[in-house]
């Protein structure tokens, strides 16, 4: 989130927020997200937070279109499957049908 240095994930960090410390993940914790949401969190991190989502936004832009092409290709295999489902069903059918009118 920010670069820090090397410091001890526990100690507490100087900021406007009481109890926010270096290894609390803003946005597991319910209390340091509202304090984010009123504007209280340290500047830098605030900039960082703005700008470090971008590059989420990208990646997760990129995995669901990879997704939605998965999807479209599933769909189609399946339409395939269900046709030949279909038509192996009405040969049974009429297998079935001549084996019933030769007894």
């Amino acid at each position: 989130m920010s670069d820090l240095g090397h410091q001890d994930p526990e100690k507490e960090m100087k900021a406007r927020s009481k109890g926010l410390k270096n290894s609390t993940k803003v946005w597991n914790n319910s209390s340091a997200a509202k304090e984010f949401e009123k504007g209280l969190l340290h500047p830098q991190l605030v900039r960082e937070l703005y700008t470090l989502p971008s590059e989420a936004v990208a990646k997760a832009k990129e995995r669901a279109s990879e997704l939605q092409e998965e999807l479209e290709k599933t769909k189609w295999e399946r339409g395939k499957e269900l046709l030949r489902c279909k038509a192996s069903k009405k040969e049974l059918h009429e297998v079935r049908s001549r084996l019933g009118d030769s007894q």
